[in-house]
């Protein structure tokens, strides 16, 4: 295009006429503006260029992310799902044990077999896989983003951590709990004549107080992690589709 532009150029000053030194330098002043605006024109095209690659960059750049994104939400979603069916079925669980407890026949020996039959284990608390976000943002590319999808991720990033600190709160206090508990009582079934003498219930209101406690707190626990990990998994799938609707 420069080159096709020089000709003209160069038609232009052989086509003024020759003789008088001002024309002579009319001819020259053609040709250095003629100069002038080749060059004017190249920087402008080697500008359009440069532009065109870096929008070609950066959305190859947003392709790889949208794609990575995926595969950490998809992570995700297994991950709460296994998580929801665990706390379901540790909540079930430890619901009917809770329901022996405030019965109102239950006795020392209701307590007892409750006490054999609880079990401490409350699973893993939920850890959001957000390598790619994170990548990107430590990049500083996060204005290349929709900034629908922008704020959604970073809405559904700070759910996640505000849900991950909770259950560590909450699972802290359960396990203080727990080991007041222990401290006092086993759990599960003793079958060693010795160890249930060592484990005779000196004290029952103790015990009913402690065991009490402890199978009510676990409820408390496991209801708590299950209902955030449920609305997590509502805003991940409004979060998921709008990714699949902005890249049809």
């Amino acid at each position: 295009m420069l080159a096709f532009f020089r000709k003209i150029r160069q038609k232009l000053f052989q086509q003024q006429p020759e003789g008088k030194a001002g024309n002579r330098v009319t001819r020259y002043l053609v040709y250095a503006i003629g100069e002038i605006i080749l060059v004017v024109i190249g920087i402008l095209i080697a500008l359009q260029v440069n532009n065109w690659n870096e929008s070609r960059k950066q959305k190859e750049e947003l392709k790889l992310f949208y794609k990575g994104l995926l595969a950490d939400l998809v992570k995700d979603t297994i991950e709460i799902n296994r998580s929801i069916e665990n706390y379901k079925f540790l909540l079930d669980y430890n619901q009917n044990l809770e329901n022996s407890l405030h019965n109102p026949l239950s006795n020392l020996d209701t307590f007892q077999s409750v006490a054999t039959r609880f079990n401490p284990y409350i699973g893993n608390s939920f850890f959001s896989n957000q390598t790619t976000l994170n990548s990107f943002e430590s990049s500083g590319k996060l204005e290349l983003i929709d900034d629908t999808i922008r704020y959604k991720l970073l809405e559904y990033k700070s759910l996640t951590e505000k849900i991950f600190n909770l259950d560590q709160t909450n699972s802290s206090i359960y396990l203080d709990r727990v080991a007041l508990y222990s401290q006092n009582y086993q759990f599960g079934e003793i079958k060693s004549p010795y160890l249930q003498k060592l484990n005779v219930i000196k004290d029952e209101r103790q015990f009913v107080l402690l065991l009490t406690v402890l199978v009510e707190y676990k409820s408390i626990y496991l209801s708590i992690s299950l209902n955030g990990l449920k609305f997590l998994k509502e805003q991940e799938d409004a979060l998921l589709q709008l990714i699949n609707q902005k890249n049809k």
